[in-house]
């Protein structure tokens, strides 16, 4: 159970501090300073002889060295090196001491009789130049451990000497460790069984607890959080967690008999490692060991035993001072599915010679990508195979005719793999009859995949399932249900053939006898193995793609809607993806004063699916522009899509409603005045703040688009903001887009492309962004 957040009133207090010069008494053991690389221990050790310093190992593995020892260090514990390649170290006694490797050290602050912090456990180096750090409010004079005699507290140091209360009292209660988010905010890991984030105005909040004695956190650069617990609890040994944002704590090692990890204290990342400090079960029985961050699994012993004493924290000397080197995160292998890919095919239903897009684009802000795309036939036999690619980091990839890997002919499905995090974006094009459509690549894959629209001759529209295999066997069980509008019963049911892994049946509903001419509805398909789910809506005079889902939730956001804007109308359809009936209301915020215009409410029966055209939730015609929000009550899942439909000019397009938002939204792939085709990027902000938003537009060969319109706006909360078109009209821009929001910003956002060039034919597509 997470306990909610309790807040502080920030007490600010100045105290002046007299600096103490010393010079140190011994000699430094080794070569001088540090050089970037290597790895340095302190060692609190006054059970030792050997204890009290701070030990470097030489390229990270060395032996261990004496590289700060002596008078003022008494119990150096956290520590980290400023913009001037000084060590600030929180000793535990002494208070906040500078020092430079090699030269004297300061008291800055604190410590024995000279004033607060009284017992500092550890410290950081702000973005002003300050320290910040956390004390455990004991006496001086009083023993290691012994419980707070004054309220616990975060404080700001100046270089000068100067302490001010950032925050202090409850949930502080034997604060130990600290580091700072991207945010700015601080996260402390506090020795009562807490972790806590502390606001720079001083408001604090719990973010998980029920550990034992958390000692130190760090922040991974995907916003997690690493933290050690020493875990001193008769009988018990220590762990390593991986917390996120919102609270959610996993076990990535456990101590116990006879293992590596015992009671780990300092954690430093370093790649795609963690390198730890291990206090050991008894003095001298300290050690430094290697895990990976993503298994937790322990890759090698750095050093055990003397000279460490009781290690307390641990970094590497950076390469360049005052920027703290940005963790990379762990790769994130990715495989996604493409339920229909045609290339140069005629299409007997819907009519036209169809040739498949995909645009793979690199998410992985820290490495370059490498792509493998695979081509299955409906008997699951390969067809081919594009050319591996490396792609660079923020950099796409098209595949597209000659390019695409597959042979002209081909009808099937396509299986993508990349070693890191991608998008995929698959455009459907038939050239000869003006028809277009786009879909995301599908990576969350499910038994039961639910489809919120199926047609048949629905106004002379029908849709087509396209169904894939994502399993490692043939299905044993394949059927597709489907229900009318409102209705609790399906109408039909088909049950399908066996399917091979990776391959893909399409189930048109216009040629499907048991649905009544004229139906309007929505699907569900199950198998015994993982499925991949495209929908396809035609009329024969324009496309409207969306991919199937797995899994529903209470609440969906929809960036754009439209009435008779420019000849453009939407029509929001939901479907129930829930075991029990559901109370659904959609809602609709007018886009340039945020005020909500429309709302209606029904209740939908599981499987069962509802249309709301925009005019009917408005109560009128007149031109509208606009975002939505659906609702359901706790514990439903609805999913759903947002057909935008141009009559007169035969252009239409689908999207999926959101379930949720990023701070950050991508859209691989933006044009303007590219040969009449142009984007425009829809962004809403589905938080409950507003958010400050900033656009930005990088061409293919990677320069930074300065014609962005108004790129920073304010978007309150449901409301949204539309970048159309996304450049300055008559400069040839081809590219991607990435909407940041401010600091806790939740944003989703959808791009329509369109050809405005094209007169009375369907080039307009719309596909959903990709969360960063």
């Amino acid at each position: 159970m997470r306990p909610s957040a309790k807040l502080a009133v920030p007490l600010v207090v100045l105290v002046a501090i007299t600096l103490t010069t010393l010079a140190f008494p011994r000699p430094l053991a080794g070569a001088g300073a540090p050089a970037p690389g290597d790895l340095l221990v302190s060692d609190e050790g006054p059970d030792c002889a050997t204890g009290g310093p701070i030990w470097r190992l030489a390229g990270g593995a060395g032996a261990p060295s004496a590289l700060l020892q002596g008078s003022p260090f008494v119990k150096p514990r956290g520590f980290t090196i400023d913009r001037q390649g000084q060590m600030i170290v929180a000793d535990g006694q002494a208070g906040i001491i500078r020092s430079v490797p090699g030269g004297s050290a300061t008291v800055v602050a604190g410590g024995l009789n000279r004033g607060r912090p009284f017992q500092p456990r550890d410290v950081l180096v702000d973005a002003d130049g300050s320290y910040v750090a956390v004390d455990w409010p004991a006496l001086p004079s009083d023993p290691n451990g012994t419980d707070p005699s004054k309220p616990a507290q975060v404080v700001r140091v100046s270089p000068s000497g100067s302490v001010t209360t950032i925050a202090a009292g409850a949930p502080l209660a034997k604060p130990h460790g600290i580091d700072r988010d991207a945010a700015g905010n601080y996260i402390v890991a506090d020795h009562s069984g807490t972790l806590i984030r502390v606001t720079p105005q001083g408001q604090m909040s719990v973010v998980a607890s029920g550990f034992l004695n958390p000692t130190d956190v760090r922040v991974e650069a995907v916003g997690t959080y690493i933290v050690t617990d020493l875990a001193l609890v008769q009988g018990t040994l220590g762990a390593i967690y991986r917390v996120t944002s919102t609270g959610t704590v996993t076990t990535l090692a456990r101590g116990g008999p006879g293992q590596v990890v015992q009671r780990p204290r300092g954690v430093v990342l370093d790649g795609l490692d963690l390198v730890v400090n291990d206090y050991g079960t008894q003095p001298g029985t300290g050690k430094v060991y290697r895990l990976d961050a993503a298994t937790g699994q322990v890759k090698s012993v750095i050093k055990q035993g003397s000279p460490f004493c009781r290690p307390a924290d641990i970094l590497f000397w950076p390469t360049v001072f005052g920027v703290t080197p940005t963790p990379v995160p762990p790769a994130q292998p990715t495989t996604g599915y493409v339920p229909t890919v045609r290339n140069g095919v005629v299409d007997p239903t819907f009519g036209g010679t169809w040739r498949t897009g995909l645009q793979v684009f690199n998410l992985d802000k820290n490495r370059t990508t490498n792509v493998n795309v695979r081509f299955v036939r409906p008997d699951g036999s390969q067809a081919g195979a594009a050319p591996p690619v490396a792609i660079a980091s923020g950099k796409s990839r098209t595949f597209f005719g000659d390019s695409i890997g597959a042979a002209e002919g081909f009808n099937g499905s396509a299986v993508i793999t990349a070693d890191s995090a991608v998008g995929v974006i698959v455009n459907q094009l038939a050239q000869d009859t003006g028809l277009s459509g786009s879909f995301n690549w599908i990576a969350a894959t499910g038994t039961k995949v639910f489809a919120p629209i199926a047609l048949r001759s629905a106004g002379g529209t029908s849709t087509s399932l396209h169904i894939q295999n994502a399993g490692t066997a043939a299905t044993s069980s394949l059927e597709a249900r489907f229900f009318a509008l409102d209705q609790p019963a399906p109408t039909a049911t088909v049950r399908l053939s066996s399917l091979a892994p990776g391959a893909a049946v399409e189930l048109g509903q216009a040629s499907l006898p048991d649905l009544p001419s004229g139906f309007q509805g929505s699907a569900v398909v199950e198998s015994d193995q993982p499925l991949a789910l495209v929908v396809n809506q035609s009329n024969g005079k324009s496309l409207l793609s969306s991919a199937g889902q797995v899994t529903g939730a209470s609440t969906l956001y929809g960036p754009l809607v439209l009435n008779n804007n420019g000849g453009f109308s939407s029509s929001i359809q939901v479907q129930n993806a829930g075991s029990g009936s559901a109370s659904v209301t959609v809602k609709v915020f007018d886009s340039a004063t945020g005020a909500l215009a429309g709302q209606q409410s029904r209740t939908l029966p599981p499987g069962a699916a509802a249309n709301w055209p925009l005019g009917t939730l408005l109560g009128r015609e007149d031109r509208f522009v606009g975002s939505a929000i659906v609702e359901a009550g706790a514990g439903s899942g609805i999913i759903g899509i947002v057909n935008q439909v141009n009559q007169d000019t035969n252009q239409a397009s689908a999207y999926s409603l959101f379930a949720s938002g990023a701070a950050a939204v991508v859209a691989p792939l933006v044009q303007t005045s590219n040969s009449g085709w142009n984007s425009g990027f829809q962004v809403q902000n589905v938080g409950t703040s507003e958010a400050t938003v900033t656009m930005m537009v990088t061409d293919t060969a990677g320069n930074v688009i300065g014609s962005v319109p108004s790129p920073t706006r304010t978007i309150q909360p449901g409301k949204s903001e539309t970048w159309f078109p996304i450049t300055a009209l008559g400069t040839r821009v081809v590219g991607s887009a990435l909407a940041t929001g401010s600091a806790g910003a939740r944003l989703v956002g959808v791009v329509n492309q369109l050809n405005q060039e094209s007169g009375a034919v369907d080039f307009f597509t719309t596909y959903e962004a990709i969360s960063q």
